[in-house]
This record gives structure tokens, C-alpha cells and sequence, in this order.
């Protein structure tokens, strides 16, 4: 086994919640399970345990740096334990224990989220830029066939909760959000799709449109100079084509692990008592 492939056999063996071991023990008993006679792999965990350990480091940067989940954290005084990044521990402040808490719950997120009807998803999107603090448009629904499945508007001086009768200025400063919805959950993103929401937000800031009723600027007003954040959300994954090209545009694109991961953090769907997934609490958050 190489050190990649410890390290997978290790997220499988401990898990997310899995309880902190040794970690020159418990890839020693990796390498058993993989056919190694228990001497031979006690002398090669000793000799690999840096490297391995570097592996699990180097998956916990990259999941942070993506916004998804990493299953395994190094830890320990000597960096000598291995345990499961859902599970907390005592050094933690009570911030972090329920982030890790929350984070358990990705999985079951990212389930329910992929059974959702296409236009429950396109609902999902407006409660997922309205937890940005934004109002969502009424005339949503009417968007579909224009590239375009919810979209929303924010005033500078509600983000920051200032009184409206005296922060004129940062009421008069307004973001919009225009975004697309791919209830895509065994599909992967390609660039044409990203290249589709880029058309459809040059023909709304130029307002043109195939449909005379098409009614989406009379909410939404998008302006040649207030800023418009457009966001691309699928069930499914983003190719490295799509990424790229979502990158290049300035949209930004998020992939189902990356959205379940978002909502487990600001806490969705999780019952505060338990720590557990509750189907109500997620879909009341979708439809409030």
C-alpha cells in the first residue's frame, strides 16, 4: 500500500467521528489488514508515519481551500494521534466543537438535497441566497426558460444591520444575485453550462430577452454599475473545464459536497438538541 492508500483505508476504518488512536498503531494495523506480517508493519508504520501523517495534513488543506469536508486531523502534542475531524476535542473552543458537530452531518445533507425535484432545488437556491441576507425576487419562477432560476437583492445596510433612517448611503448600495440551478446528482457540470449563465447575465444587464413577458427586472434591476454576484449550484460536480471557466468569469460555482458542506456549518437542517439531520428542520428551511 502507498501512502495515499493508508490514508484512504484509514478515513474508511476511523471516519469522521471515529475516536483519536495512535497513529503509528493504526497504520500498523492497516498494513496487516493488507497482508503484512504484524512485525514487518510494525517497522514500516514507524518508518512511514511522517509521510502518511503529511497526506492527511495535505487532504485537510485542500478541503479547506475547496469548502469541503476532510475526514481524518492529525493531533496530539507530538503529532502522534490520529482521529476522526468530526470529533471534538477538549483543546476546541464550543465554536469549533459544533462546526465539527454539524460537519457529521454532510452526508445526510448532501442525500436529502439530491432527492429534491428540480424545482425544489430551484427553491433551494433562492434559500440558499437568501441566508446571504438577501430579499429573493417574486417573479423567480417565471426565470426557468431564460437561463436564469432565482435570483435575489441585497442593500449594503441591511448586511450590516444599520438603521435606514440614518446610513442612507449604505441602503442606497445594492448587490444583486443572479443565479442557475442543475439538479444534476449523477452528472458532472461541463462548461457549456457555466458559459450559459454568463450569456444569461449579459442579456439581463442589456435587457434583452426571448419573452416580452418575461417579467425578472422589474424586481431584479440589475445596473451597469452595482455589483452582481452570479452563482452556478448543482447536486452534482464541477469538471476542471467548468471550474476554469466559472474562475475566469467571476461566477461562482459550488458543487453539491461543497453546498452540504456550506449548510452543515450555518447549521441547516440540524437539530440543535441532537446534533442529528432532521428532514423537517431542512425542508422548512427551504420553503420559509
Amino acid at each position: 500500500m502507498n501512502n495515499s492508500q493508508i490514508v484512504d483505508a484509514l478515513e474508511q476504518s476511523i471516519g469522521i467521528d471515529g475516536r483519536t488512536r495512535d497513529l503509528t498503531d493504526a497504520i500498523a494495523n492497516e498494513l496487516v489488514a493488507g497482508g503484512l506480517h504484524p512485525i514487518e508493519a510494525a517497522e514500516r508504520a514507524g518508518q512511514r508515519k511522517a509521510a502518511v501523517a503529511s497526506v492527511i495534513v495535505r487532504r485537510k488543506e485542500v478541503a479547506e481551500a475547496t469548502g469541503t469536508v476532510h475526514l481524518l486531523e492529525i493531533v496530539g502534542m507530538f503529532d502522534s494521534e490520529v482521529g476522526g475531524a468530526g470529533r471534538p476535542n477538549p483543546s476546541d473552543d464550543e465554536t469549533v466543537q459544533l462546526a465539527k458537530l454539524g460537519r457529521r452531518q454532510v452526508a445526510a445533507i448532501l442525500e436529502r438535497m439530491r432527492s429534491l425535484t428540480p424545482d425544489e432545488f430551484e427553491q433551494f437556491g433562492a434559500a440558499l441566497v437568501k441566508s446571504f441576507g438577501a430579499t429573493i425576487s417574486e417573479k423567480t419562477r417565471q426565470t426557468g426558460d431564460q437561463g436564469i432560476d432565482f435570483v435575489g437583492t441585497a442593500r449594503i445596510g441591511d448586511l450590516l444591520d444599520k438603521p435606514r433612517s440614518i446610513m442612507k448611503l449604505v441602503h442606497e448600495m445594492q448587490i444583486d444575485f443572479i443565479g442557475q440551478a442543475k439538479h444534476y446528482p449523477k452528472r458532472t457540470i461541463q462548461p457549456s453550462i457555466v458559459r450559459e449563465l454568463v450569456g444569461s447575465l449579459e442579456l439581463a444587464r442589456s435587457r434583452h430577452f426571448s419573452s416580452e413577458k418575461f417579467a425578472l427586472l422589474e424586481d431584479l434591476s440589475l445596473r451597469s454599475f452595482s455589483p452582481v454576484f452570479a452563482l452556478l449550484i448543482t447536486t452534482g460536480r464541477l469538471s476542471a473545464g467548468a471550474k476554469t471557466v466559472a474562475e475566469k468569469a467571476g461566477i461562482i460555482a459550488r458543487s453539491g459536497d461543497q453546498l452540504a458542506t456550506y449548510l452543515a456549518d450555518l447549521g441547516v437542517g440540524i437539530d440543535p438538541e441532537s446534533g442529528e439531520f432532521s428532514e423537517d428542520l431542512f425542508v422548512s428551511w427551504i420553503s420559509d
